[in-house]
């Protein structure tokens, strides 16, 4: 909640992991980052299946290094 409105290496903050579904709709990224990989197994599929539904990539980012889903959490993000 503190990092929201504000921007992290260029990119703003939308909102947290529970509204990634409103944002996605709303807005219309090209790309949706999440930056805390290490958050419950449901929450972050959701966001998965939230870009999935929108055909939006989802990237996990963490300390400099950027991820595929798919890598992290194996077949469930498929």
């Amino acid at each position: 909640p503190r990092l929201r409105r504000r921007r992290i290496q260029g990119v703003q903050v939308i909102g947290a992991i529970d509204e990634s579904g409103w944002a996605i709709g709303r807005l219309e990224p090209d790309a949706v980052l999440v930056t805390i990989p290490e958050a419950p197994r449901e929450r972050l599929d959701a966001v998965i299946e939230a870009c999935s539904r929108a055909g939006i990539p989802c990237r996990f980012v963490r300390r400099q290094i950027d991820l595929d889903p798919g890598a992290v959490l194996g077949a469930a993000a498929e």
